[in-house]
């Protein structure tokens, strides 16, 4: 028999055998309630958080927050653009409301089908209700294509919306591939995908309504 792993605040996340002998996960669930600022000016949309964070779990260099692990560029970025420290939870959500910009999820819970932090290893999704997000400022930022598809499939958008570069640094390779990357790679060597984040990212993460 496997024993359940207890996480904080009496979560349980019981792995089982299913009958191909392969390991899958009951239900996860989304750790952290959407930001929303007084002051709104945009509100930026993912899917879900890792593994990690879902249950948990953290390791060294995580925050519990969202785009909090180790690996993802959001917070990076935005240290880099704002001169702030941004090393934990009540500072991320505190820059957040002072530059009035909303965060949020598309999912609020889900099965993770591997055990790993893949999108396309969800199953079984119970959707988080963002309408009144959506309808309440002027511009939407999704961190991915997958967050901008599930959001207007569900929600019609009648705001301006921007899919940004992917945070995640999984999507680093992708990002390399481009052809506009390529170009500014070319010209520059010590171009990165970081440098290319911080350009598409400046004109929206700053201080102030």
């Amino acid at each position: 028999m496997v024993k359940p792993a207890v996480f904080a605040q009496n979560q349980y996340i019981l792995p089982i055998k299913s009958i191909h002998g392969k390991i899958q996960y009951m239900r996860s669930y989304h750790p952290y309630p959407p930001v929303v600022p007084t002051c709104m000016r945009y509100v930026v949309v993912g899917t879900f958080p890792p593994a990690r964070l879902t249950e948990h779990r953290l390791a060294a260099g995580d925050v519990p927050f969202y785009y909090g692990s180790r690996e993802n560029y959001l917070w990076p970025v935005i240290r880099e653009l704002t001169g702030l420290t941004l090393n934990s939870s009540d500072e991320m959500c505190a820059y957040l409301h002072q530059a009035g910009i909303g965060m949020t999820d598309t999912i609020a819970s889900c099965i993770r089908t591997d055990g790993s932090s893949s999108d396309a290893a969800l199953r079984d999704i119970a959707w988080r209700d963002n309408s009144a997000l959506l309808e309440n400022c002027a511009h939407v930022l999704f961190t991915s294509v997958r967050a901008m598809k599930d959001t207007v499939r569900r929600h019609p958008l009648n705001v301006a919306w921007t899919v940004l570069p992917s945070p995640s640094g999984s999507s680093n390779r992708s990002i390399g591939a481009g052809e506009a990357y390529r170009r500014m790679k070319s010209a520059d060597p010590a171009f990165n995908t970081f440098r290319w984040r911080l350009l598409a990212y400046e004109q929206w993460f700053v201080l102030g309504c």
